[in-house]
């Protein structure tokens, strides 16, 4: 999937560089400050200055995210998780609700 990364990060755009591996209490934290709120998008794989990095090697299958996030919340906190190419770089992309 080809999607342009947002020009900067708001209230709804939250970009988490993965380079030195986030843990995954710090994955789950992202999308739940954003459930919390008005819902969004995190950037796994995205510095703060929207430059892609790209995803930990350990990090490279979003497949287990929605998972581990449901399992992480209480009430569980549904979300869908995507891969994002930009320029090569692969990056993951999680909404939380709204």
């Amino acid at each position: 999937m080809t999607r342009p990364i947002p020009a900067a990060e708001s209230l709804t755009v939250e970009f988490k560089s993965d380079r030195k591996k986030l843990s995954d209490s710090e994955r789950v934290e992202a999308i739940v400050c954003l459930a919390n709120a008005e819902g969004g998008e995190v950037w796994l794989g995205v510095e703060d200055d929207g430059t892609p990095t790209g995803l930990h090697p350990e990090h490279a299958l979003l497949a287990g995210l929605p998972g581990l996030i449901a399992a992480r919340t209480s009430p569980s906190v549904i979300n869908m998780s995507r891969w994002c190419w930009v320029t090569c770089t692969n990056m993951g992309r999680s909404s939380a609700p709204t």
